[in-house]
């Protein structure tokens, strides 16, 4: 698996700032997904951040893995407070997993079964 992205962030004014994302990833198995991100982040008062957005990302776990091409996607959120003596940090995420076995048609029937011959989706 090999994967590549770049970012951009543009500050609207001293309040709000807009972040994206875009990539690739290259599967074991030659097939190609797009990679992409969002966020909207908010500077309400001096050291205060708070930010969300989506976002879609490759995941492999083990090497057994590299069989599914598996990709996240997710919302998630985000809340940091600096002051002069204090740091308070905060992360939010709710996502899933896609996974896509393409070397074997009869692989998304053993799948639904529970038969994933030595590979365990959840």
């Amino acid at each position: 698996m090999l994967s590549g992205a770049a970012e951009g962030r543009y500050r609207l004014n001293k309040y709000v700032a807009l972040r994206s994302s875009v990539g690739a990833v290259r599967f074991v198995d030659t097939s190609s997904q797009v990679l992409y991100g969002g966020d909207l982040e908010l500077f309400p008062f001096k050291g205060l951040l708070v930010s969300g957005g989506f976002s879609r990302y490759p995941v492999a776990p083990t090497f057994d893995s590299a069989a599914f091409d598996l990709l996240a996607e997710a919302w998630h959120s985000r809340l940091d407070y600096r002051a002069k003596n204090l740091s308070i940090s905060g992360s939010f995420l709710l996502g899933h997993l896609n996974a896509v076995y393409k070397r074997d048609p009869n692989t998304a029937n053993k799948i639904a079964s529970g038969s994933t011959g030595g590979y365990i989706v959840q």
